[in-house]
C-alpha cells in the first residue's frame, strides 16, 4: 500500500505553525488538540456518563513544564472507544460479507483499506477545503456535521494521526495543508456519528465533492483501479486483487506497464516519489525538502535552514 498520502510540495516555513487554539495561552502548538476547549465543555455539561470529579487536577507538571492542561479527559476515552468500536465494526462487516471457502477474508480487508486509503486522500483534496468562508481572522472553522466523512476514511484519518510528527510535516508541506488548517480531529462529533445512519446531506455532500460513493463498494474479485505508471505515467488499469497475491491491495503488487518496459510495484511508486523529491530539491533547495527533514529532530518545529542543509548534504552525496 502506498504511504500516508504523499505530498511533495513545500513552502518557506520558518517559524510557521498550526493555528492556535482558544486555549493558545496555555496549549502548545505542536501538540494539535483533538476538540477545542468548547467542545469539551459541551461535551461534559451534556453526558451523564462522565465524572467531573473536582478532585481532577487542572494542571499536570509535564517535563520542565508545571502548568500543562490535561492531556486526555475520561470523555476523550470514551468517544476514542467508540470511534475504535466503529472500526472493529466494519472489519467484521467487511470479513463477513464474503465466502471464506472461496476468498480470504483477510485479503478482501486489505483490499478494502487500500481503497480507504485513496478514499481519504480524494476526501483531503476535494471536500476538506479551506477557503476564506472556512476561516475568522485566520482561523479554521470547525467540521460541519454534512462534511463528516463515512467511517472508513475517518478511519485512515485517524491512523494517519497515531504518527503525529509525519501529520504535522505533511500538513506543512501541501500546499493548502488542508486538514492541518483546520486544525482538530473532531473526536467528539465523529464519535458521535460513527455508529449512526449517515445524513442524506452527509451522504450527497461526500459523493458530490470526491465522486466516490459513501459506502465502499462490496468486495468484487475482478475490480479494477486506475495508476499512472512511475516512469512514463501511462495511466494503467490493474486489479486490485490477484489470486497470486500480486493485486495493488497487495504487498506483491506486480503487473508490468501497457507501454514501457517498467514493471509496477510498490517500490517503484515509492521511487518515482523519492526522484520526485529530489528533482525538486535540486531545482529549488531554498523552498522545497525532502520528505521527513522539514521539523528539527530536537524541537519538532519547522525550519528550512535545517532542512536546507541536509538536503544539500544529500545531492551532494549523489553527485
Amino acid at each position: 500500500m502506498e504511504p500516508l498520502p504523499p505530498s511533495y510540495s513545500a513552502s518557506p516555513l520558518e517559524n510557521s505553525h498550526t493555528p492556535p487554539p482558544e486555549d493558545a495561552e496555555n496549549h502548545d502548538p505542536y501538540l494539535p488538540p483533538y476538540e477545542t476547549p468548547a467542545a469539551r465543555a459541551e461535551v461534559l455539561a451534556h453526558s451523564p456518563l462522565i465524572s467531573t470529579n473536582p478532585e481532577f487536577a487542572t494542571f499536570y507538571p509535564v517535563g520542565k513544564r508545571k502548568n500543562v492542561h490535561a492531556l486526555i479527559h475520561p470523555f476523550d476515552l470514551a468517544d476514542h472507544l467508540t470511534l475504535l468500536r466503529a472500526f472493529h465494526q466494519i472489519r467484521e462487516d467487511i470479513r463477513a460479507s464474503v465466502d471464506a471457502t472461496m476468498v480470504n477474508p483477510d485479503d478482501v480487508w486489505d483490499v478494502s483499506l487500500a481503497k480507504a486509503v485513496r478514499r481519504f486522500e480524494q476526501w483531503v483534496k476535494e471536500a476538506v477545503g479551506f477557503t476564506p468562508r472556512n476561516a475568522t481572522e485566520g482561523r479554521p472553522a470547525p467540521f460541519q456535521e454534512h462534511e463528516i466523512p463515512p467511517v472508513d476514511v475517518i478511519m485512515i484519518w485517524h491512523t494517519y494521526l497515531l504518527n503525529p510528527r509525519i501529520y504535522y510535516e505533511d500538513g506543512l508541506r501541501i500546499n493548502k495543508a488542508f486538514l492541518l488548517l483546520r486544525a482538530v480531529f473532531p473526536l467528539h462529533h465523529l464519535a458521535s456519528t460513527a455508529l449512526q445512519p449517515p445524513t442524506p446531506t452527509r451522504v450527497n455532500y461526500f459523493e458530490t465533492q470526491t465522486g466516490e460513493p459513501f459506502h465502499q463498494r462490496p468486495f468484487e474479485e475482478n475490480a479494477t483501479v486506475v495508476v499512472k505508471c512511475p516512469g512514463c505515467q501511462e495511466e494503467n488499469t490493474v486489479f486490485w486483487y490477484q489470486r497470486d497475491g500480486t493485486g495493488y491491495a497487495q504487498k506483491d503488487f506486480n503487473n508490468p506497464c501497457s507501454k514501457c518496459p517498467v514493471t509496477l510495484t510498490h517500490e517503484a511508486f515509492g521511487v518515482a516519489k523519492m526522484a520526485s523529491d529530489l528533482v525538486k530539491v535540486h531545482e529549488d533547495p531554498q523552498n522545497n525538502t525532502m520528505a521527513t527533514l522539514l521539523l528539527r529532530p530536537s524541537t519538532g518545529k519547522p525550519s528550512m535552514t535545517f532542512s536546507k542543509e541536509w538536503n544539500l548534504g544529500v545531492l551532494r552525496s549523489l553527485e
